[in-house]
């Protein structure tokens, strides 16, 4: 007769529920957090959560790839496991290079996200096989999804149009206090163009832009940075990560670009 405290990982080898669930709640104490690495892990973390009835309130994992989305009752798992998460940090990479990857698990990352409502951080990488044409679109993995408590937002590599950019931040001004984007392509208008939404839209007091480019040869993204130079006392905190960036304070980049810091 099978025991019915085990279960199998995502491997098939044998996993001892309440042992595991036991271990977790003592790992996790009163700080409610729990971090993990790689699919096996993160299913056995969901599973671990749901027997032992544990509230997880901040989840970091890393190096999960894209068809964990594919694994049969994952979103009902996440529903179940995951609702009282209010910090998730994330790290999504793909070995799989195919054409449609990941634009083909959309539909599943999305109902994942909507899985967990009550998040006031999230801060995600959406690595993708190959090469910068497969980013996946931020609407297809964000939808209409409004978290209404969401303080911190950091993405990385994604591509979207500066309309759907702005909607979403839009849902989220109320709230959101520190924004942090890296690699995010626009396919549909300028960064000189979305921060001057942006920046009439937020009321940020942190804010970084992270981009693998020469300062000096990219003028769009260097304006959005001068923009918060000039708006220092407001946006307390701000950064551009780039390469050269350690050669450039702000005051030369922005005089480099014809602006004028405040000073």
């Amino acid at each position: 007769m099978a025991d019915p405290k085990k279960d199998r990982d995502y491997h098939g080898q044998s996993l001892n529920l309440k042992a595991h669930a036991d271990v977790l709640a003592a790992s996790i104490g009163d700080q409610g957090y729990s971090h993990c690495s790689g699919n096996p892990h993160l299913l056995s973390l969901l599973r671990g959560i749901v027997h032992g009835n544990i509230a997880v309130k901040n989840l970091s994992f890393g190096w999960v790839e894209w068809h964990f989305f594919e694994i049969p009752g994952i979103i009902d798992l996440v529903r179940r496991a995951l609702r009282p998460l209010t910090a998730l940090k994330m790290r999504l990479i793909g070995y799989i290079d195919l054409p449609d990857y990941p634009s083909s698990v959309a539909d599943l990352v999305l109902a994942f996200f909507q899985s967990v409502p009550n998040l006031e951080i999230l801060d995600v990488i959406f690595d993708a096989p190959g090469d910068f044409e497969q980013r996946i679109d931020l609407t297809a993995v964000f939808g209409d999804i409004v978290w209404r408590n969401l303080r911190v937002l950091s993405l990385e590599d994604l591509k979207t149009s500066q309309n759907s950019f702005i909607d979403f931040l839009e849902r989220h001004a109320r709230t959101l206090r520190v924004l942090r984007i890296g690699f995010i392509e626009l396919r549909e208008g300028t960064w000189p163009q979305a921060w001057a939404l942006v920046r009439n839209l937020l009321d940020l007091v942190d804010f970084e832009i992270r981009e693998d480019v020469d300062l000096k040869s990219e003028p769009d993204i260097v304006f959005v940075y001068c923009e918060c130079w000039d708006n220092r006392e407001k946006i307390r905190n701000y950064v551009l990560r780039a390469a050269g960036t350690e050669n450039y304070t702000a005051q030369d980049l922005c005089e480099y670009h014809g602006r004028e810091p405040v000073r």
